[in-house]
């Protein structure tokens, strides 16, 4: 799968760093690692210190990094639509999201 949208930088990120600082993956992505995490507009970094698998060492606090509401609320942004505003439940906006997103 190839994602081709530029849209897709602006699609808010967060990189869970459980193996590595934050400052470390920024000096990563700042030498060049990865392009595409350079263009993101809405990068937010995590420092998890939980080692390899933090699904297994530290499920709760995951789970609340990836769930948090503002992430929700820019992602229902970029549908066009706002969380607050919509009506609609999270699954709905993001069916909706996916939907505008062309694959190749």
């Amino acid at each position: 799968m190839r994602l081709t949208d530029e849209r897709r930088f602006d699609v808010p990120i967060v990189l869970v760093c459980p193996e590595f600082t934050p400052a470390q993956a920024k000096e990563w992505i700042a030498a060049g690692e990865s392009r595409e995490l350079a263009r993101a507009a809405h990068l937010e970094y995590m420092d998890l210190g939980s080692g390899h698998w933090p699904m297994a060492t530290r499920p709760g606090e995951l789970a609340r990094v990836l769930a948090r509401p503002r992430t929700r609320d820019a992602v229902a942004g970029l549908a066009g639509q706002t969380a607050t505003g919509s009506g609609l439940p999270p699954q709905r906006l993001l069916f909706s999201l996916r939907a505008r997103t062309r694959f190749s």
